[in-house]
């Protein structure tokens, strides 16, 4: 995640702004303040003609969804024309925090939370998964991604792991030793894992051990199971990441990570 790129301000309110609602097939476009409105094909004729057509009009800057795959041709069109282009996020109907892309993850909190320590500044760009947000470093698109440490790895030589928020580096023989965020910024951040976990309410935790200790231990089992290793190493995902955890170290994480997710509240929020 890392700066809009070509985001400029706009300090005169009748200059130039156009809006791009973006899909897999058609780009439509709204000009402001003339409120021309027009389609096109999101193909590579599409593209031309919405070029030559924006050139006319000089915008100060065009405005377009982060949609997946689909926004980035348009993008690299208008980019490589000279042409101002600033990509946000596509879920318009939830909060203001939202459009400016700050959303209560543990990847935007990390970065918030290196920024405050370190005095860097960014402006985060959510994308729909991990995948959205490797492709869209590797197109150069952002400077740089947070996002879980299996997304990089399965790129391979095409992407680089620059730092870890976690205590130590789980596969260094996959991530060119990639240091740890603490190690680089000397920081004290929290580990902010990807994890999946049941949440389970603590009275029935209380109420109901013997059948919490079947859930552990089945779960156990099916981590450690060949066949699910093998799978897992299939898919790209280095082997190092099957581990079940445990109860005590996972509150503590969520702990951690809700502590500062408090702490931005504002940013987070958009309150």
């Amino acid at each position: 995640m890392s700066r809009i790129q070509g985001k400029a301000p706009i300090e005169n309110e009748d200059a130039t702004v156009v809006g791009i609602d973006v899909s897999k097939a058609t780009l439509d476009v709204f000009i402001h303040p003339a409120g021309t409105k027009f389609s096109v094909c999101n193909d590579q004729r599409g593209l031309a003609g919405l070029t030559r057509r924006l050139a006319q009009v000089s915008p100060s800057i065009v405005v377009m969804e982060a949609t997946g795959r689909y926004h980035r041709a348009a993008w690299l069109a208008l980019h490589g024309a000279g042409i101002k282009v600033a990509v946000i996020n596509p879920y318009r109907s939830r909060r203001f925090a939202d459009v400016i892309g700050r959303l209560a993850k543990t990847d935007t909190i990390g970065m918030l939370a290196l920024g405050e320590a370190t005095g860097a500044e960014f402006n985060l760009i959510p994308f729909g998964g991990g995948n959205p947000t490797a492709m869209a470093a590797i197109t150069g698109e952002v400077d740089a991604s947070a996002l879980p440490l299996a997304n990089p790895i399965t790129f391979g030589e095409e992407a680089r792991v620059l730092g870890i928020f976690a205590d130590e580096n789980p596969v260094p023989d996959q991530t060119n030793d990639a240091p740890t965020v603490n190690e680089v910024a000397g920081t004290d951040l929290p580990p902010l894992t990807s994890s999946r976990a049941w949440a389970v309410q603590a009275d029935a935790i209380a109420e109901n051990p013997e059948l919490i200790e079947i859930l552990k231990q089945t779960m156990r089992q099916t981590l450690e199971d060949p066949e699910y290793i093998e799978a897992v190493r299939a898919s790209g995902v280095p082997a190092e990441f099957i581990d079940p955890g445990n109860q005590e170290e996972a509150m503590q994480e969520a702990a951690e990570t809700r502590e500062l997710a408090i702490q931005y509240r504002d940013l987070l929020t958009g309150e």
